[in-house]
C-alpha cells in the first residue's frame, strides 16, 4: 500500500532525551525507508531551522513542512498544529498524519495515528509540571478519542488507556521502540580515557541517566548510595548525567550533605556519542524510577553489558524482561541492597549481564518502523472501510 505519512516532529530540540529521543530514532528509520521503498512518502514536519534535520536525514523525496515557529514555545505550537498544520496537509495530498507525542489537532482533514507513551499526567499530576498535567489532562482525551489508531510504547500503557478511557483495546497497538546501534560495549581504551578525563569520572561508580525530576527518584537513590559508600564501598561514586528537569533542588542539596559532596558527580547533559562509554565503564547502572511508560536508559545500559537495578513499578519490569534486578522504588533500604548485591555477587553479575545484552538485542528501530508502518497501513483501511471519505471532509467524520 502507497501511502504519504506526515510525522510530527516538533518536539525535537538540540539535547533530546526520553520521549524525543524515541521520536528522533523512529523518524531516523521512517526517512532511510522512505528513501530507499516504494511504499512510504514521508513528510516530515519540523520547526523553524530545521535543528533535527541533520541527525533524521531529509534528503529527497522526503518533504518537510517547516513550521516557521520556535516550537519550544508552547503556546505557539500548540496554536501552530491546530490552526495552520491542518490546512497544510490538506494541500499536501497527506493520506495520514502521525502525532509521536500524545496530542492530535483538534480538527483535521486527515485521519490521524497518535503514540502515548505514559498516562503520568492524569495518574500522577503531581509528578509533573503543573503546564504539563493541565495540558495533556485536556489534550490526550481529545486524541485518543479522534485518532484512528493509537501506538502505545508498552503494553502497561495500553492497560492503563484501556482502564481510562474504556476504550476498545482493539484499537491499541504496542510498538516497542528501539535503542540506537551505537549501544555497545565501548572497549577501546583511548576512547574510554577521553571520556572519562572529558567528565572526570571516578575510577569505580554507580550511573544514573535521565532527567533530575521528581518521578526519577534520584533523592532516593542519593540516600541508598550514601549508605552503600558508608558500608562495603568507600570507594565507589555516583555519577548523574542528564539535564535539569524541575523540582530539582531537592537533589542538589542532597548531594551536598558531607557523606557525599566528594562521591557524586553532576555531568548535566551528555551527548549521545559519550553515552555508549559512560554505560561500559559503570559498575552498576540504577534506574530506581518512580514510574516510566518504557524506559530506555536500562536497555541502553545492558546492551553495553552493564548490570543493571531497576523499579518493579510502570513499564520497568516488562521493558527489562526479568535481565535487571527489580527493587521497590520507594525504600532507601531495598535500593540500597539491591546496589549491593549486584557490586558483589559476580555470579549474579555475570547472569544479567548476558541475559540483558541478548533482550537488548530484540529492541530495534527496524523493527519499530515495520510495525509502526503496519499501523500505518491498518489505520488507512479501517477510515476507508468506515468512511469511503472524500479530503474535503473533516476527520473523524460525523457518527
Amino acid at each position: 500500500m502507497y501511502m504519504n505519512v506526515a510525522v510530527n516532529g516538533l518536539l525535537l530540540r538540540s539535547e533530546n532525551s526520553g520521549v524525543e529521543q524515541t521520536i528522533l530514532g523512529l523518524l531516523r528509520q521512517l526517512a532511510r525507508l522512505s528513501r530507499t521503498g516504494d511504499q512510504l512518502r514521508l513528510t516530515l514536519i519540523l520547526g523553524k531551522n530545521h535543528l533535527s534535520a541533520p541527525a533524521i536525514g531529509t534528503s529527497p523525496p522526503i518533504e518537510i513542512i517547516e513550521a516557521g515557529i520556535d516550537p519550544q514555545k508552547r503556546l505557539l505550537r500548540i496554536a501552530w498544529e491546530n490552526m495552520i498544520l491542518p490546512l497544510k496537509m490538506k494541500r499536501r495530498g497527506v493520506d495520514l498524519y502521525h502525532s509521536p507525542g500524545y496530542v492530535l489537532p483538534l480538527l483535521s482533514f486527515v485521519p490521524s495515528v497518535v503514540t502515548v507513551h505514559d498516562t503520568i499526567a492524569l495518574q500522577f499530576p503531581g509528578w509533573c509540571k503543573p503546564s504539563n498535567a493541565i495540558y495533556y489532562r485536556w489534550f490526550l482525551p481529545q486524541a485518543v478519542k479522534r485518532a484512528v489508531r493509537i501506538i502505545a510504547v508498552s503494553e502497561t500503557v495500553k492497560a492503563d488507556l484501556v482502564s481510562r478511557f474504556e476504550i476498545s483495546k482493539e484499537k491499541i497497538s504496542v510498538v516497542y521502540p528501539g535503542i540506537d546501534a551505537a549501544f555497545k560495549p565501548v572497549g577501546d581504551k583511548q576512547t574510554l580515557a577521553a571520556v572519562r578525563s572529558r567528565y572526570g569520572l571516578p575510577e569505580r561508580f554507580v550511573l544514573f541517566v535521565g532527567n533530575i525530576e521528581p518521578k526519577k527518584n534520584v533523592t532516593r537513590l542519593l540516600e541508598a548510595f550514601s549508605r552503600v559508600k558508608a558500608g562495603a564501598r568507600p570507594d565507589l561514586g555516583l555519577v548523574i548525567t542528564g539535564r535539569k528537569g524541575w523540582k530539582y533542588r531537592d537533589v542538589f542539596e542532597a548531594a551536598m550533605k558531607p557523606a557525599l559532596r566528594e562521591a557524586v558527580l553532576f555531568t548535566g547533559y551528555c551527548p549521545r556519542e559519550d553515552l555508549p562509554s559512560l554505560y561500559s565503564m559503570a559498575d552498576l547502572f540504577a534506574f530506581p524510577s518512580l514510574y516510566e511508560g518504557f524506559g530506555i536508559p536500562p536497555l541502553e545500559a545492558m546492551a553495553c553489558r552493564t548490570p543493571v537495578l531497576a523499579s518493579d513499578r510502570g513499564a520497568l519490569p516488562e521493558t527489562t524482561g526479568g535481565c535487571a534486578l527489580l527493587v521497590d522504588p520507594e525504600s532507601v533500604e531495598a535500593i540500597a541492597e539491591g546496589m549491593v548485591r549486584l557490586l558483589s555477587d559476580d555470579e549474579l553479575r555475570t547472569d544479567f549481564v548476558e541475559r540483558g545484552v541478548k533482550w537488548a538485542g530484540r529492541f530495534t528501530w527496524e523493527r519499530a518502523a515495520a510495525e509502526t508502518i503496519r499501523v500505518y497501513e491498518q489505520a488507512l483501511v479501517e477510515t476507508r472501510r468506515l468512511t469511503g471519505r472524500r479530503r474535503s471532509e473533516c476527520w473523524p467524520p460525523e457518527q
